[in-house]
C-alpha cells in the first residue's frame, strides 16, 4: 500500500507548494512554541533556573531563563520540514545558530566569559560566510562605493554580524521589546526574500515570526 502523506494530499489540491510550505511553517512553529513554553516554565521553576532582575531589567521578580529553547526548537523543526529550497546553505546556517544557541544557553545557566562568547560569535559568522557564501561584497553606490575587495568584505561582514548579535542581546531588559523588534525585522526580510524569489529563506523568516508570536503569548 502506498504511504499517505498529508503534504502530498495538499499538493494534489492544486495549491501552490510555496503557500503550503509558508502556512505549514507558520503553524508548526507557532504550535510547537505554544506547547513547549509552558513545560519549560514548569521546569525552570522546579529547578530554579531563573533570571535575577538587574539594572537593565524591568522585572521586579525572577523570571524563567529558558524561553530560547522553545524558540530554537520551533525554528529548527518547522524550517527543516518546510524550507525545502534551502539545501546545503541551511546546514551551515543551522550549525551557526546552534553554536549561538548553546552559548546563550550556557550564559543563562552558568555565565560565559565575554571572550568565549566572542569566539563563538566569530565561529558562527565564519560558518555563514564561508559555508553559505553570505557576506557584504558591495555597497551598491553608498558613499560612492560599489564592489569591495573580497577580504575587506569578509572582515566587514564579521564586524557587522558580531555588532548586530551583541546589540540585539542588549535589548532584552523590557518585556516584548526584543520579540517585537524580531517580528518587524523578520517581516522586512520576508518582503525582501519574496521580491527576490528566495522562498527558502522566506520560510525561515516565517518560522521566526511564528515562534516569536508564540513566545509573546507568555513574554507579555
Amino acid at each position: 500500500m502506498e504511504n499517505f502523506r498529508i503534504l502530498d494530499y495538499l499538493y494534489s489540491l492544486d495549491i501552490s507548494p510555496i503557500y503550503i510550505n509558508m502556512i505549514g511553517a507558520y503553524f508548526v512553529g507557532l504550535i510547537l512554541t505554544l506547547i513547549s513554553i509552558p513545560k519549560i516554565i514548569r521546569i525552570s521553576y522546579k529547578k530554579q533556573l531563573m533570571d535575577v532582575p538587574g539594572e537593565r531589567s524591568s522585572h521586579i521578580d525572577k523570571v524563567p531563563t529558558l524561553g530560547g529553547v522553545a524558540l530554537f526548537f520551533g525554528i529548527v523543526v518547522s524550517t527543516s520540514i518546510f524550507a525545502t529550497d534551502l539545501g546545503v546553505n541551511y546546514s551551515f546556517f543551522l550549525s551557526a545558530i546552534t553554536i549561538l544557541f548553546f552559548i546563550g544557553l550556557m550564559d543563562d545557566l552558568l555565565v560565559v566569559a565575554p571572550d568565549k562568547k566572542l569566539y563563538g560569535q566569530l565561529i558562527s559568522t565564519i560558518l555563514i560566510i564561508f559555508g553559505s557564501g553570505i557576506m557584504i561584497n558591495s555597497f551598491s553606490g553608498l558613499f560612492g562605493i560599489y564592489e569591495i575587495p573580497y577580504w575587506v568584505g569578509v572582515i566587514l561582514t564579521l564586524f557587522v554580524f558580531v555588532v548586530l548579535i551583541n546589540a540585539y542581546n542588549l535589548i532584552d531588559g523590557l518585556d516584548g521589546l526584543a520579540s517585537g523588534l524580531g517580528i518587524v525585522i523578520s517581516l522586512c526580510f520576508l518582503y525582501i526574500f519574496y521580491r527576490i524569489f528566495d522562498f527558502g529563506i522566506g520560510i525561515l523568516a516565517i518560522s521566526t515570526i511564528a515562534v516569536i508570536m508564540g513566545f509573546l503569548r507568555y513574554n507579555l
